[in-house]
């Protein structure tokens, strides 16, 4: 009986091949970018918790007065100290502190920043896997050091160098009674752990060493993260709100915040360039990934219930035959999941194969190190078993539930009315979502177009690659480029803050710029007036309209103050304008005038002479310093780019995936106009016999599905509408959402159904009706 079973099902897919096929390539698109989403989202997921040893521990952070941002990084460990000793509460302290270190006394600019010194107890809050070693033993001794694997293999070569040396260079800082005196020390150490850091964690080191409890509270100079335990019954609410009067106390103009350590890898970044110790993931690119996944996932089961009903309920006949011939119900419904079983699980052996082909260069695209044994790793294997049998009983519980419903003769029947309304709403919800992630989309690369080209000249300023060499050296250099005609313009100042002061109780962004900063960039003057030539100008400063607000100054020209011993005197006003991320609040700045700018070189050159421009730089630069490499030039445009990596992440994987849901959307409708030309043959060959043309039938075939179509556009476009507002939201600067862009993709719709369709009803308006007839 069961091979009977499997005769019927190869039979009927050979039969109706043009089906099969759709419902493979949606299957396995869709299983393959819903298998690759799912595993990513919880491969981060096992990222974000994978070393976690202990519930209840916090990452102490402070938050300075008029700060909008939690600082990760202390300047000492002494917080965590003072907690430890003065609360009861808290039942644990770990601390750990930056270290730059130097392989070689010969070669002191090459420091290593991935090395950290770190309490014994570090062990107790985390836990890592080992390759060898016991980790709590070395950081308990001076002269022993843990090291990762990737580093072992970088340095050495190979993934286990225990009972190996290195002699490194650290900083140490004692003060002789006025200022901070710093010291190179090197030492021999002995590797006696290593650290298997093959899977990704959100803690970035490859050096370990101790770190003596006398050192916790000391300032160096270098990042401070401090790691509390409080004990089981303390809530960190309740225990800030203790510690509230205290804290003021302790630090006078900075809050203390308390952040588990489970929510510290799933955080956006608090700094433009952030490095530091905790590997950090934007949650919305992660929410994004699943909903994406959910997304494509409804499309393609929506697709393969659709394709599978229409075969399923033309095979109702059969059906009722096959019930008259004594086979049973409970037969029958074996025999529709069975096939569903076999369509789904071959097209997901087929996914598997294009997802190990796939995952380098989805690691790329997300920055991630997802490989094939994390689809076998954790809930993932749960996951996706639910998922495949959600695919699997679906498309058939149509007709099992018709068939143990409804008696023999109503199966015979066939009515269509409900599976008509079935089939309608599910191309609606197709089309809906297609239209939601489209719209979105370009939406999204509008703004991000923008963001890159926010400044005047984006593409024709360049930033040249100069910081490794002899001021002479590029000096010269910088002299001889006026010898290239494609050059207009040239500074020494960025547009970038160059430093931060805190004024009182503000912190403000300081720019210096040379004499031709404000031509260069085109930054006009609200009120006022530029530097004065010389010295004097050397005490001015031009303001922007952020800096005038938070100090409360309605007439800022002529006004003063001071930072550190110069005093400075206000004598211009200019607009607020992006000077890096466009997410970040505009924060007060100041400009000042200084020669050298911020020692930066920066061109700006004609539109479109980008290459020209490069090779005679290259040119110009091996005639000064030929034994140099070639300098590397950066747009403006593309340092822009830089600062917003995670938003063009969003807007990559959205553009993709909208495609996909498109080509999925597109599959679907084609194989049920399929089906509906089919169903309705007889009714069209009776139409020609009384007079219709060829285009009356067309006009007739699509029309259903246009219409489909234009009530998915008025479903979506609202939500799309209101999932653009609220990613924009999150931009300062940011585009005007326009019309024009939603009626594209409205008529983009309309497009893909008409030529979907209109090509099988202009063959079936074209075939001789009596054929028809006799056939039916």
């Amino acid at each position: 009986m069961q091979n009977v079973q499997f005769k019927i099902i190869f039979r009927g897919w050979i039969k109706n091949k043009t089906y099969t096929l759709i419902s493979l390539i949606s299957l396995i698109v869709g299983l393959t970018c819903c298998t690759l989403l799912i595993t990513f989202v919880l491969h981060e997921y096992r990222i974000a918790h994978s070393i976690l040893n202990k519930k209840n521990c916090y990452l102490v952070q402070v938050q300075r007065e008029h700060s909008i941002v939690n600082s990760d990084a202390l300047v000492s460990g002494e917080v965590g100290v003072q907690l430890k000793n003065t609360y009861p509460e808290v039942i644990a302290h770990c601390a750990f502190r930056n270290e730059h270190l130097l392989f070689s006394e010969e070669d002191e600019e090459s420091e290593y920043y991935d090395a950290y010194s770190i309490t014994p107890n570090f062990s107790d809050f985390f836990k890592l896997p080992l390759l060898s070693g016991d980790l709590r033993k070395t950081l308990s001794s001076p002269n022993e050091i843990a090291v990762t694997r990737s580093f072992a293999r970088q340095h050495f070569g190979i993934a286990n160098p225990v009972g190996q040396s290195l002699t490194l260079g650290r900083y140490i800082v004692h003060f002789d009674g006025e200022k901070n005196i710093y010291q190179t020390l090197f030492e021999p150490y002995t590797i006696t752990t290593v650290i298997d850091d093959s899977q990704k964690n959100f803690l970035h080191f490859g050096i370990l060493r101790g770190l003596p409890d006398e050192e916790v509270s000391r300032q160096t100079g270098f990042s401070f993260y401090s790691f509390i335990e409080l004990a089981p019954e303390v809530s960190p609410t309740e225990f800030l709100n203790k510690i509230k009067d205290w804290s003021k106390e302790q630090f006078k103009d900075e809050t203390i915040h308390l952040k588990p350590v489970e929510q510290l890898y799933f955080a956006k970044a608090t700094h433009l360039y952030e490095d530091g110790l905790i590997f950090k993931r934007d949650p919305s690119f992660v929410y994004l990934g699943l909903g994406v996944a959910i997304l494509i996932f409804i499309i393609a089961c929506f697709n393969h219930i659709n394709i599978c009903l229409t075969r399923i309920i033309q095979q109702l006949k059969t059906t009722g035959i096959q019930l008259i011939s004594g086979e049973s119900k409970q037969g029958i419904q074996k025999q529709l999941i069975l096939e569903t079983a076999l369509l789904v699980l071959f097209s997901f052996i087929i996914s598997i194969g294009i997802i190990q082909i796939l995952i380098p260069h989805f690691n790329t695209f997300v920055t991630s190190n997802l490989s094939l044994s994390d689809l076998y790793s954790g809930y993932t294997p749960l996951v996706l078993f639910l998922v495949l049998g959600t695919i699997i009983i679906i498309p058939p519980l149509y007709v099992i539930l018709k068939i143990s419903r409804n008696s023999l003769s109503e199966i015979l029947k066939n009515e269509n009315k409900q599976k008509t309304i079935l089939v309608r709403n599910i191309v609606i919800a197709q089309f809906t979502i297609s239209i939601i992630l489209t719209t979105t989309v370009i939406n999204i690369h509008h703004q991000m177009n923008f963001t890159t080209h926010c400044r005047p000249h984006a593409d024709e300023i360049l930033i040249l690659g100069l910081y490794t060499l002899e001021n002479a050296t590029i000096k010269t250099f910088w002299d001889q480029l006026v010898s290239i005609p494609e050059i207009t313009h040239r500074t020494m100042a960025s547009i970038t803050q160059n430093c931060t002061y805190r004024l009182e109780d503000l912190e403000v962004d300081c720019v210096d710029a040379d004499p031709s900063f404000f031509d260069f960039y085109d930054i006009q003057l609200l009120s006022g007036r530029l530097f004065s030539p010389g010295k004097k100008g050397l005490h001015e400063v031009i303001v922007n309209e952020t800096f005038c607000k938070k100090k409360g100054i309605t007439e800022p020209l002529g006004k003063s103050f001071q930072v550190w011993e110069d005093t400075y005197t206000i004598i211009g006003v200019v607009a607020d304008y992006p000077r890096d991320k466009l997410t970040r609040q505009v924060s007060p700045m100041f400009i000042r005038s200084d020669a050298a700018g911020s020692d930066r070189n920066i061109i700006r050159i004609q539109p479109g002479t980008r290459k020209i421009v490069e090779e005679k730089i290259a040119t110009l630069w091996q005639q000064i310093t030929p034994e140099s490499p070639a300098i590397k030039t950066c747009s403006m445009a593309e340092r822009f780019m830089e600062f917003h990596q995670e938003e063009l992440r969003i807007m990559r994987i959205l553009s993709i995936f909208s495609y996909i849901s498109i080509l999925l959307a597109g599959l679907g409708l084609f194989g049920l106009a399929w089906f509906s030309v089919e169903n309705r043959r007889k009714e069209i060959s009776l139409r020609k016999i009384n007079g219709a043309t060829e285009k009356q039938i067309v006009i007739l075939l699509c029309t259903r599905f246009i219409k489909w179509i234009l009530i998915a556009f008025c479903i979506g476009a609202p939500i799309a509408y209101y999932c653009s507002e609220q990613w924009l939201s999150q931009f300062v600067y940011k585009i005007d959402l326009s019309l024009s862009s939603f009626l594209l993709i409205g008529v983009g719709a309309t497009l893909v159904g008409i030529l979907t369709v209109i090509w099988q009803s202009f063959k079936v308006s074209r075939t001789n009706p009596i054929e028809t007839l006799k056939k039916e």
